[in-house]
């Protein structure tokens, strides 16, 4: 979290918290007693929009965290087309990833999971755009 804060600015960072410079220096130090609380680090993260110490949290548990999928409901039948073989390309890129060592493990499988669930995603929502295109409609069930 130190190098985050200071990757931004700690004058930037303690006046988005609305906190004392100097005390935010003292809690992201690790040699300094007071610590950072559990809401600033929520905060620090939310405020930098940078999810590196919560990547740490997340891979001690062997999870990994992913940007979440925004729906585009302006997005052209072609866009929709494209986005689903750049997922289809995560996938081949992680599988890759994965294998450049000769084994798979646990997050590298986690993933290629995710990456198929997201090209999955996808892939549905071009088949619902498809579908809503029919003529004539398709009944829905």
């Amino acid at each position: 979290m130190r190098q985050v804060v200071k990757e931004r600015g700690f004058a930037t960072v303690a006046r988005g918290l609305k906190m004392d410079d100097s005390r935010l220096r003292k809690k992201v130090d690790p040699d300094y007693p007071v610590r950072l609380t559990l809401s600033d680090f929520i905060n620090i993260a939310v405020l930098t929009k940078d999810a590196r110490c919560l990547s740490e949290i997340l891979a001690d548990m062997g999870l990994m965290a992913v940007p979440a999928d925004k729906p585009d409901d302006d997005a052209s039948l072609c866009d929709r087309i494209i986005h689903q073989q750049v997922a289809v390309g995560n996938v081949a890129q992680e599988v890759q990833a994965a294998l450049a060592d000769g084994k798979v493990d646990a997050n590298e499988a986690w993933a290629i999971d995710r990456a198929v669930d997201v090209a999955i995603e996808k892939l549905c929502a071009l088949r619902s755009e498809l579908k809503e295109m029919a003529e004539p409609r398709l009944a829905k069930a």
